[in-house]
């Protein structure tokens, strides 16, 4: 949950050097990461206190995102991030499938019959 809808400022921690001397860490895998400045503007607006969020995440890249806003904020435990990610999982394997679908469906409409040497209809 993102109890931060108007955030007071935090501490951060200074960047250390990881191995090979870089300072960028990859978030990509992480649990819990701070909420863009867009999210919390979105949160502002809508008027909720809180939201957990799961990405959709299909051919590797982020293509949605599941929002679940609340009125107050409540801890969330492994035992309700679980089966989030769970259904953030099964959401993705989804658009995975409906963006092949759609792109084999679009070539299709691509496609020529005639050029083919597909049957005429009718």
């Amino acid at each position: 949950m993102r109890p931060e809808a108007d955030p007071r400022p935090r501490r951060h921690a200074e960047p250390v050097a990881l191995p090979g001397g870089e300072t960028d860490l990859d978030l990509s895998h992480s649990v819990l990461r701070a909420a863009s400045p867009i999210h919390l503007r979105y949160m502002r607006t809508m008027g909720v206190a809180a939201t957990a969020v799961v990405s959709l995440i299909a051919d590797g890249r982020l293509r949605g995102l599941l929002a679940c806003p609340r009125d107050t904020p409540i801890p969330l435990g492994a035992d309700l991030r679980e089966p989030l990610d769970l259904v953030g999982a099964f959401m993705s394997v989804t658009l995975a499938s409906l963006l092949v679908r759609g792109e084999a469906a679009a070539a299709l409409m691509c496609l020529d019959p005639a050029e083919q040497g597909w049957p005429a209809l009718g």
